[in-house]
């Protein structure tokens, strides 16, 4: 899961009808044991979330469960928007959990609080009409489970600052080979076949 933040606070008065539309949503959950050392689930979900705007949303996704192949994520659940952007709705992945999230212009972004001291999730989810060129600072986070498992978990953590383009060289590989040379902009289709993690991430990529 990779998510990339902006300024997202919410200033004017909100309510049910401030959450409206198609969401495009990511989700990651694990849970410990009662130890809180032992990781013996984890799940994650992506798609779209429907909104109407009356406190009701619809879920058409996908979803990963540990180690199983994905499958299918639908269903239903509920939600409020109160006064700051303040706002409760229904757990994508774990049935009869509240995700606790803020609403703001271009974001919604939560997580089960109160779902117990074993259970650890991160949600997040931004209008499908929000696509489009990034400009500025952003700070960008990254939560990895290869395979589903919990053998090789990684994260990252780093600043970016946008100008409108997907990525410009210089960009290096772990070894510190050059991938995209300074001042190159690589199209979609070339960063989608780099199959490398770049300088900075730790860990190894799957074996195929």
């Amino acid at each position: 899961m990779m998510l990339a933040f902006a300024g997202i606070t919410l200033a004017q008065v909100s309510n049910n009808a401030s959450l409206s539309g198609q969401y495009y949503f990511r989700q990651v959950l694990l849970i410990t044991d009662s130890s809180g050392t032992n990781v013996v689930d984890t799940r994650s979900g992506w798609g779209t979330l429907n909104f109407d705007g009356n406190g009701a949303f619809t879920i058409n996704g996908q979803q990963l469960v540990g180690t199983a192949a994905p499958a299918a994520l639908t269903g239903s659940g509920t939600y409020a928007v109160k006064a700051g952007g303040f706002t409760t709705l229904s757990n994508p992945l774990r049935a009869g959990s509240t995700v606790n999230a803020r609403l703001g212009v271009g974001a919604l972004v939560g997580s089960s609080t109160e779902a117990g001291p074993t259970v650890f999730d991160l949600f997040l989810a931004i209008p499908t009409t929000s696509l489009g060129s990034l400009n500025g600072p952003y700070w960008v986070s990254s939560l990895e489970f290869p395979n589903g498992g919990t053998a090789n978990i990684r994260n990252t953590n780093f600043k970016l600052t946008a100008d409108g383009s997907p990525f410009a060289g210089p960009v290096y590989d772990q070894s510190g080979k050059v991938i995209f040379a300074a001042g190159v902009v690589p199209t979609y289709a070339q960063i989608e076949a780099t199959d490398v993690f770049v300088k900075g991430v730790v860990g190894d990529l799957p074996k195929s």
